[in-house]
């Protein structure tokens, strides 16, 4: 969910629309990457200034099977993080030198 208007912003940078995509991408790779994970959401806050790959809060709610616990997949969990949020950073730079990227937005996968 987002809390943007759908139309009249550019989706190449407008933080909001970014995020949007970012947080479909994240919940989607948590539930199809990381085990028994069976649904996942994730909201990304942005602050003035900050870089879009660096949000001021990420937070993530993930539902797991019977036998997972947050500790043993802490790690992976943050690493498709920082790797959905980096990716992000190179299709801005493939946009920039006009490769466009296309986006799918979502942010619950279950």
């Amino acid at each position: 969910m987002t809390m943007e208007a759908a139309a009249g912003k550019n989706p190449v940078n407008h933080v909001g629309k970014l995020h949007n995509i970012m947080t479909g991408r994240i919940a989607a790779a948590l539930v199809a990457d990381v085990l028994d994970v069976r649904s996942a959401t994730c909201v990304l806050v942005s602050q003035i200034g900050r870089p879009i790959d660096d949000p001021q809060v990420a937070e993530l709610r993930i539902t797991f099977g019977r036998t997972t616990r947050v500790e043993d997949v802490r790690q992976e969990v943050s690493g498709i993080v920082r790797h959905q949020l980096a990716r992000r950073v190179a299709e801005e730079q493939r946009e920039r030198r006009g490769q466009k990227a296309a986006f799918a937005v979502g942010m619950m996968v279950s």
